[in-house]
């Protein structure tokens, strides 16, 4: 088993993938041979690369499956997607880690044995998720998101506790919008295309009990209306430049009610997105930018306006004029949020009880 690093020169600072063949790989770039290089399971960081090739539209959206170490179950449902997904580009996102020797990485509270036994399973579970999905797999790291926001490291991290200790969480965990770019910046430097048709954004543990693409269909920039007598469209918003997100429950909320997430922004982000101690808020099991709001977004990052997204995407979307809307598919009965009594046995069954009675609903989380 291999890892493939693509390696190439020119003028635009992008990001590498990793791909895995039984043969070379040739770069669309300048036709570099990559070469397979073995190696016992380690940490494995992607690294940085150059690119010049001139960047077309794509036809078509982006879908992002963004997990780690996903469950046999989970890729099965990654593999369902694809399928019917079929007009669409999907891609997988997948955090590795790195800086394990730093005191507060989430790593530090191992001694060296487990650490290199987590690491290791880490590795093997890249390595076959490469493996069953090719290049549709793009790997990244903290350090990466950081290449393009540089600010990024200025936000209070995410913490948590364990034996009187406190460790950050990586990137990934919370800094969604963050690692979703890194991932489009990523596709587009393979492919030489940009997500113009925008981009879809779904975590691992979700599950649709219906057909992925009908779904997305029903939420088509054509068919999403609005205005006093729906007499808007989505795809006149963003042929205007305004854009839109799509997600759920979206909701304006108190900064206090929602002090935790407040505590992991930026000041640039508070001063002006906490209009009267009010914040905009949504859940984001599935998520879909128009590409003017990827625009807008990535904009607002590179100034230095970070903040765990759940807070932070529908902040912005609003205070910079562009529309929310909700997705209303999602599981009104209890299973659609984080529920401790919600044990991935029971999220299963429920699930199974919803395809049984053919009732099409967005589950979450599925952790099995």
């Amino acid at each position: 088993m291999t890892l493939l690093q693509a390696t190439s020169n020119s003028m635009t600072l992008m990001l590498t993938t990793f791909a895995i063949s039984a043969s070379a790989i040739w770069s669309r770039e300048n036709d570099l041979e990559h070469e397979m290089v073995d190696h016992e399971p380690s940490l494995s960081i992607p690294h940085l690369e150059l690119s010049s090739r001139p960047l077309t539209p794509m036809d078509k959206e982006l879908v992002i499956i963004r997990t780690y170490m996903p469950t046999d179950s989970m890729k099965k449902r990654f593999h369902k997607i694809i399928s019917e997904l079929y007009d669409r580009e999907v891609i997988i996102s997948i955090n590795v880690h790195e800086n394990v020797e730093d005191p507060d990485s989430e790593y530090a509270q191992y001694n060296n044995t487990e650490l290199q036994e987590i690491l290791n399973r880490e590795n093997v579970a890249n390595e076959a998720l490469i493996k069953e999905f090719g290049d549709r797999v793009y790997v990244y790291s903290d350090s990466m998101v950081e290449k393009i926001f540089p600010t990024v490291s200025k936000a209070p991290k995410l913490i948590y506790e364990e034996n009187e200790k406190w460790y950050a969480f990586p990137y990934g965990k919370w800094l969604f919008n963050e690692c979703v770019r890194t991932a489009i910046d990523q596709h587009t430097n393979r492919s030489g295309t940009y997500a113009a048709k925008g981009a879809w954004m779904l975590v691992d543990d979700v599950v649709y009990t219906g057909n992925w693409r009908d779904l997305f269909e029903r939420y088509s920039p054509e068919k999403l209306r609005y205005g006093p007598n729906q007499n808007r469209t989505a795809a006149e918003l963003e042929r205007d430049g305004n854009g839109y997100l799509l997600s759920t429950q979206n909701q304006l909320s108190n900064s206090t009610k929602e002090w935790f997430w407040v505590d992991h922004a930026t000041e640039s982000f508070k001063r002006k997105y906490f209009v009267n101690d009010q914040i905009y808020k949504h859940t984001e099991q599935i998520v879909f930018y128009s590409a003017s709001f990827l625009d807008t977004l990535k904009e607002s990052m590179l100034k230095g306006e970070h903040s765990q997204s759940e807070i932070g995407t529908p902040s912005v979307c609003v205070h910079n004029g562009c529309r929310t809307f909700d997705i209303i598919e999602i599981d009104e009965s209890g299973f659609y949020q984080n529920i401790p009594s919600h044990t991935p046995a029971v999220a299963r069954q429920h699930v199974k009880e919803l395809w049984e009675k053919h009732e099409e609903k967005i589950v979450h989380p599925c952790k099995y």
